[in-house]
């Protein structure tokens, strides 16, 4: 079983690879439109879609920092967020949602 689940956790990472790269090469080639992503609804920069980008950023970074020591331990466990960043990002997308919200019923 241990030989299985190896090869299936090789597959599975096999897929996000390669998805990644997929995605990566898209938007490199402008096939994917990332023009305006960051603007609200007027066409200016939008502060709620910056924080919400800059926050998942921190988020990924902490998570990816953590993944090497987590790959080390030998146990099959992803790495530990420190739970002031994970408020932090959920007050984060709950400030994002809020804004939308009020937009939408205003």
């Amino acid at each position: 079983m241990d030989r299985l689940s190896f090869i299936a956790s090789g597959g599975i990472a096999a897929y996000f690879a390669l998805l990644t790269a997929l995605v990566g090469y898209r938007l490199l080639t402008g096939k994917i439109r990332t023009r305006g992503v960051l603007d609200g609804p007027n066409g200016r920069l939008s502060a709620l879609r910056v924080q919400s980008l800059l926050f998942t950023a921190l988020a990924l970074g902490v998570f990816l920092a953590g993944l090497p020591a987590a790959l080390a331990s030998g146990r099959a466990a992803l790495p530990e967020l420190p739970g002031q960043l994970v408020w932090l990002f959920a007050a984060s997308q709950l400030v994002y949602l809020a804004g939308k919200a009020a937009r939408a019923f205003s």
